[in-house]
C-alpha cells in the first residue's frame, strides 16, 4: 500500500510537469502566431524602412529561436509525458502486484486462522482426552483405595474389616468387586506406570486382594494377584531412600501373603522361607529409612508385625526357642501403645500366652511360666493412665486391666503345678484385686464377674493345696456368690456351668474335711445345676440353635457330677444310692470306665457280691478314663478302697469282701 501511495504520488507529479510543458508550449505557439503577425507587419514596413526590415529580420529570427525552444520544450515535455506514462504504468503493475499481494497475504491470514482454530480444537480434545485418562486413573486408584497397605495389619487383625470384603457371607458381591478393582489395577499396571506412589498403591492394592481372594477360599486367584503384585513392585522406581523403604515394605507385605498362601498349602519349608525374607526386608526398610522420617513408626509397626507373624509360623512348627526368640524381638522393637499397635501389643501376648500352653501341654512347666510372665509384661504394657488412655478412642483400658487378672491367674495356676504354693496365692490374689476394682468401675459387665470368680477359684486351689482348707471353702463360696450375684444382676446364663462348676468343688472339698453331709448338698446341687442345663439344651437343639453333639456333651458334663455324688454316698453311708446315681450316669455316658468303678462300690457296699464281682472282673485291666496317662480299673478301685478305710467308711462287716476284691483284683489290702 505504501509502494502505491508513492506510485500515484509520482504519476501525479508527472502530470502537473506535463501540464506546465503544454502551457509553455501553447505560450510558445502565440509567441510564434505574434512573432509571424509581427513578422508580416515587419515586411510591410520594410518597403518602408530596411531598419525597419532588419528588425523584422531580427524579430523573425528571435521567433524562428523562441520556436525552436519551444519546440524543444514540447518535446521534452513530450518525453517527459512518456516517461510519467511509463512510470504510471509501472505504478498500475506496481498497485497490481500490491493488491495481488495483499490478497495472496489475506489468504494466508485466512489460512493461518483456520489452522489455529484446527490446532485449538486439537489441543482440546487432547486436554479433554488427557483429562479422561487421568479421571479413569483416578477412578482407578479410588477403587484400589480399600486395598492399600495401611490397611493391611487391620484388614488381619480386625474381623469387622474384613467383613464388608467376604460380603457378610455374599461371596458373589466380595467377588464382585475384587474382580473390579483387580482390572483396574491390571490397567494401570500395563501403563507402564513411572510415578512410585502410583506404582506403591497399585502393589498394595493387589496384596490385599491376595489376602481377601485367600479368604474366601480362591487359592489361585489369590496367587495370580499376588503374581501381578510383585510384579509391579519388583519394577517399580523409588526416587530417595524414603520411597526405597516403602518399597521393602510393600515387598515384605507380599512375602507375608506368600507365607499364609504356603501355610494353607501346608508347605513347612516355603512358610519358614517366607516369613524369614519378609522379615529381612522389613529390617531393612526400618535401616534404609532416613533418621527422623515421618515413616519410622509406620515401618516399626511393620517390623514388629513381621516378627510375630514369623514366630507363629515357628510356634506352629514346634520351633519353641526360635518363637521365643522373635516374640522377644517383636518386644523390642521401639514401638508404643497406640491406636495404631495396639493389635501388635495383644499379638505378642497371645503369642507368648500359646508358647506357655505349648509348653505347659508338654509338662514343660519352667518354661511355661517363663512365656505366660512375658505375657503378663506384654498385657501391662497395654494398660495406660487414664490421660493417655483418652487419647486412644478405640482402645479399652479395662479390657486390658482384665486381660492382666487372667495372665496372673494362668501364673498362679503354672506356680501350683511347680509348687511354689506361695506365689500362687500372690498371683490368684493379684488377679483377685484387678478383677474387684474391674467389678467396682463396670458391674454391668459379666465377664469381669467373671474373671472375679476365677480368681476366687485360684485361691481356694492354692489354699486346698496347702491344706488350708476352711479358706479353701472361703475361697469357693466367694467365687460362687460372684456367680449368682452375675447370673442374678446381668441375667448371664452362661454363668449357669460355673456354678455347677463350684458346687461340684464344695462337694469334693466338704467330703475331704469328712463333712459328707454337706458333701452330698453341694453335689447335689451341682446335679440339679447341670440336669437345667441339659433341659435348656434340648430346648436349643429344637429351636436349631444346637446340635445333638452338644447335648452330648452336656450330659456327659451331668454323669461326671451324677458320679461325683455316687462316691459321695458311699461315705455318707448310703451305697443304695451310689448304685442309683451310678446307674443313671452310666445311662448319660456308657463309655466312662471309671463310673463303673462306683457301681462296683455301690453292689459290693449293698451286698450285691455278683454283680460287684463282675463289674470288677470285667473291667480289671481297661483304663479308667479316656486319656493316654489314665490309671487302670484296677488301680482306682485299691486307691478307692484306702480312701474308704482311712475315712472310716467301710463297714467292719465288709472288711473281708473288701480284702478279697483286692486279692481278686491283685494286690493285699491298703495299709
Amino acid at each position: 500500500s505504501r509502494d502505491l501511495r508513492r506510485q500515484t504520488e509520482t504519476v501525479q507529479l508527472a502530470e502537473q510537469r506535463e501540464a506546465a510543458v503544454r502551457a509553455k508550449l501553447r505560450r510558445s505557439r502565440a509567441v510564434f502566431t505574434m512573432a509571424a503577425a509581427v513578422a508580416l507587419v515587419m515586411s510591410a514596413l520594410a518597403v518602408f524602412s530596411w531598419t525597419s526590415l532588419q528588425a523584422a529580420r531580427r524579430g523573425e529570427q528571435h521567433a524562428k529561436d523562441a520556436l525552436g525552444q519551444a519546440a524543444a520544450e514540447r518535446e521534452k515535455a513530450q518525453k517527459a509525458e512518456e516517461r510519467a506514462r511509463a512510470k504510471a504504468a509501472e505504478a498500475e503493475k506496481a498497485e497490481e502486484k500490491a493488491t495481488a499481494k495483499a490478497a495472496e497475504a489475506e489468504r494466508q491470514r485466512k489460512n493461518a486462522v483456520a489452522a489455529l482454530a484446527k490446532a485449538n480444537s486439537e489441543t482440546a480434545r487432547a486436554r479433554a482426552a488427557e483429562q479422561r485418562t487421568d479421571a479413569e486413573k483416578e477412578a482407578a486408584l479410588s477403587l484400589l483405595a480399600k486395598l492399600t497397605d495401611s490397611m493391611y495389619s487391620a484388614f488381619k487383625d480386625n474381623e469387622s474389616m474384613r467383613a464388608p470384603w467376604s460380603g457378610l457371607g455374599k461371596e458373589d458381591v466380595a467377588r464382585s468387586k475384587l474382580e473390579k478393582a483387580v482390572a483396574e489395577a491390571r490397567k494401570l499396571q500395563q501403563e507402564n506406570l513411572t510415578d512410585f506412589g502410583t506404582q506403591r498403591s497399585v502393589a498394595s492394592g493387589f496384596a490385599l486382594a491376595s489376602i481377601t481372594y485367600r479368604v474366601l477360599k480362591d487359592g489361585d486367584r489369590a496367587r495370580e494377584a499376588l503374581a501381578h503384585g510383585m510384579a509391579v513392585i519388583e519394577q517399580s522406581t523409588p526416587a530417595n531412600d524414603e520411597e526405597r523403604a516403602q518399597q521393602l515394605k510393600i515387598w515384605g507385605l507380599f512375602l507375608q501373603v506368600i507365607g499364609t498362601l504356603e501355610t494353607d498349602a501346608k508347605n513347612p519349608e516355603r512358610i519358614r522361607q517366607a516369613y524369614a525374607t519378609a522379615v529381612a526386608k522389613a529390617e531393612e526398610a526400618v535401616k534404609v529409612a532416613p533418621d527422623k522420617s515421618d515413616l519410622l513408626p509406620d515401618l516399626r509397626r511393620h517390623l514388629f508385625d513381621s516378627y510375630l507373624l514369623f514366630a507363629a509360623a515357628l510356634l506352629n512348627q514346634d520351633a519353641l526357642e526360635e518363637a521365643r526368640q522373635y516374640y522377644h524381638k517383636a518386644r523390642t522393637t521401639s514401638v508404643n501403645v497406640s491406636n495404631e499397635s495396639v493389635a501388635l501389643w495383644k499379638r505378642l501376648a497371645a503369642g507368648f500366652k500359646q508358647l506357655g500352653d505349648t509348653h505347659k501341654a508338654a509338662k514343660r512347666y519352667t518354661d511355661a511360666l517363663d512365656a505366660y510372665r512375658w505375657a503378663l509384661r506384654a498385657r501391662e504394657t497395654l494398660v495406660l493412665d487414664a490421660s493417655r488412655a483418652r487419647i486412644l478412642p478405640s482402645y479399652n483400658n479395662r479390657d486390658a486391666k482384665q486381660e492382666v487378672a487372667i495372665a496372673l491367674r494362668d501364673i498362679g495356676y503354672l506356680e501350683l503345678a511347680l509348687g511354689d504354693r506361695g506365689r500362687a496365692l500372690a498371683a490368684f490374689d493379684d488377679s483377685r484385686q484387678k478383677a474387684v476394682e474391674l467389678v467396682g468401675e463396670s458391674p454391668s459387665v459379666s465377664w469381669y464377674r467373671r474373671t472375679l470368680a476365677y480368681a476366687y477359684e485360684g485361691l481356694g486351689d492354692s489354699h486346698r493345696a496347702i491344706g488350708h482348707l476352711d479358706r479353701a471353702e472361703a475361697a469357693y463360696d466367694r467365687q460362687r456368690e460372684a456367680i449368682i450375684e452375675a447370673i442374678d444382676l446381668l441375667k448371664d446364663a452362661g454363668f449357669q456351668d460355673n456354678l455347677a462348676l463350684v458346687y461340684e468343688q464344695l462337694g469334693s472339698l466338704r467330703r475331704e474335711q469328712k463333712r459328707f453331709r454337706d458333701a452330698v448338698d453341694a453335689y447335689t446341687q451341682s446335679v440339679a445345676v447341670r440336669r437345667d442345663l441339659r433341659r435348656s439344651m434340648q430346648d436349643l437343639i429344637k429351636d436349631g440353635k444346637k446340635k445333638d453333639s452338644d447335648l452330648k456333651a452336656e450330659e456327659r458334663k451331668l454323669a461326671s457330677i451324677l458320679g461325683g455324688l455316687a462316691f459321695t454316698e458311699l461315705f455318707n453311708g448310703h451305697p443304695e444310692r451310689t448304685v442309683q446315681h451310678s446307674l443313671e450316669a452310666q445311662r448319660f455316658d456308657p463309655d466312662a470306665v471309671w463310673i463303673k468303678t462306683n457301681l462296683a462300690h455301690g453292689y459290693l457296699f449293698t451286698k450285691q457280691y455278683d454283680r460287684a464281682e463282675e463289674l470288677y472282673r470285667g473291667y480289671k485291666d481297661k483304663k479308667a478314663f479316656n486319656r493316654p496317662d489314665s490309671k487302670t480299673f484296677q488301680q482306682a478301685v485299691l486307691e478307692d478302697f484306702g480312701k474308704l478305710r482311712q475315712l472310716n467308711a467301710a463297714l467292719p462287716d465288709l472288711d473281708k469282701e473288701v480284702k478279697r476284691i483286692e486279692q481278686l483284683l491283685g494286690d493285699g489290702p491298703a495299709r
